[in-house]
């Protein structure tokens, strides 16, 4: 009988303290979770074409680039797995990048109009012969 009494006044006191601990939570700001970025880096040892964009529901990255890194810090963050090759401004605010361990592949990095990396491409640099 003493048993019970001391289970009960343990749940009991369990179902108060959660009661207790949010109404202490009240002043205190909560933390809000870390976003935690998969980086698809590694995922270029399969060679096939990846494709990084603000819609993906998961935030990726590539070699640490970012979805909304700024354009300064992206030359910075790709070397040395990257070497620059062009910017492409004819076609629009991007950056063309080879590989240095598969120099076949390239990766092609998109800015918006606020020089915000909004794409990025990992692709086969194919070719093609015309006859």
């Amino acid at each position: 009988m003493k048993k019970n009494r001391l289970i009960a006044a343990g749940l009991l006191g369990l179902l108060w303290l959660p009661g207790l601990a949010l109404g202490q939570e009240e002043g205190v700001q909560q933390a809000k979770p870390a976003t935690v970025w998969q980086d698809l880096y590694y995922s270029r040892r399969e060679k096939k074409d990846l494709i990084i964009s603000s819609d993906n529901k998961v935030p990726h990255s590539f070699y640490g680039l970012q979805i909304g890194d700024k354009k300064s810090d992206a030359l910075k963050k790709l070397r040395p797995a990257f070497k620059f090759m062009y910017e492409l401004k004819a076609i629009g605010n991007e950056y063309l990048l080879s590989d240095v361990v598969y120099p076949d592949y390239y990766l092609t990095i998109m800015f918006d109009e606020k020089d915000r990396l909004f794409m990025m491409i990992y692709q086969e640099n194919k070719k093609y012969e015309l006859q």
